[in-house]
């Protein structure tokens, strides 16, 4: 479902579900199709890091001291349109309380939580990882992650209020 959302039309083609048979290793299941047909083994040690706002990889350029306003603006807007998809789309084609047993009133909250302080996230996460890093320092990980981490904390922790007056 997630799949046909994605790319507008029938998926067509049967899943295979990595990681649940016996004896299993996560690292490997996780990484499957990461690679694909390389023969070239100075490959295997190169870092590939998506831009947070989803327009291309990272090259060296793009260090901690270039990161630009426009750029986080860019990125909220990729987390704001993932938070959309996740929780307005797939939860109007799947129905999350049908199916999972969220409640529409924990499904409300996420959506509300989902648009606040997602410059402050992610902004904090990047002074945090500035502090580990030098500013001509290529960087080495996707913003893109540091609101929806904020995010969903500040989810659990309302949806917990939520409950506790209930």
């Amino acid at each position: 479902m997630v799949f046909e959302k994605l790319l507008g039309k029938p998926y067509g083609k049967e899943l295979d579900l990595l990681g649940l048979e016996k004896d299993s290793n996560p690292k490997e299941s996780t990484c499957k199709g990461g690679i694909i047909g390389t023969e070239d083994e100075d490959n295997r040690d190169k870092t590939i890091v998506f831009n947070s706002d989803c327009t291309g990889l990272v090259t060296p350029k793009d260090t901690y001291a270039n990161i630009k306003d426009d750029y986080k603006r860019r990125t909220v807007t990729a987390v704001e349109d993932f938070f959309k998809f996740v929780l307005v789309d797939m939860n109007s084609a799947f129905n999350f309380d049908k199916n999972f047993g969220v409640k529409p009133s924990s499904i409300r909250i996420a959506q509300e939580m989902a648009k606040k302080d997602l410059l402050t996230f992610l902004e904090k996460g990047i002074s945090q990882r500035c502090e580990e890093t030098e500013a001509e320092d290529m960087i080495e990980e996707t913003f893109f992650y540091y609101p929806i981490k904020g995010v969903l904390n500040a989810i659990s922790a309302e949806i917990y209020n939520e409950l506790q007056q209930s």
